[in-house]
């Protein structure tokens, strides 16, 4: 059975999760597809990702200590299940910005929220 670095996986997923902080922070609804695109490129490509070609490159390297492995369907078990979720996140971000405005669409009649009355009316 085939193994891959565990740490680069984790290390992937602490991009998606400070992604997902900073966008819950300063309320970007852009960073969940963001972080979306970013596991969903490891779900594909694995070890050959963009995320895990860092890790390799640049962090890696750097680490001392022993390499934890672990085989490489759990990482990609792991993988799927953060992309099929932030799937999930960002269909409901875009299904959210398509639906028509409550207001107008469900009562026509009703004034928008922050609409000022004219005095004396």
């Amino acid at each position: 059975m085939r193994l891959v670095d565990a740490r680069a996986g984790r290390f992937e997923q602490g991009v998606v999760a400070v992604i997902l902080l900073t966008g819950f922070v300063f309320s970007l609804s852009w960073s969940i597809p963001v972080a979306m695109v970013i596991a969903l490129s490891g779900t594909i490509f694995g070890e050959r990702g963009p995320v895990a070609r860092f890790w390799l490159a640049a962090v890696a390297p750097r680490l001392r200590g022993g390499r934890s492995m672990e085989p490489v369907p759990v990482a990609r078990a792991q993988s799927l299940l953060i992309s099929a979720g932030l799937v999930l996140a960002t269909l409901v971000i875009f299904s959210w910005r398509l639906r028509p405005s409550w207001d107008t669409a469900q009562y026509p009649g009703r004034r928008r929220h922050g609409a000022s009355r004219k005095a004396g009316g």
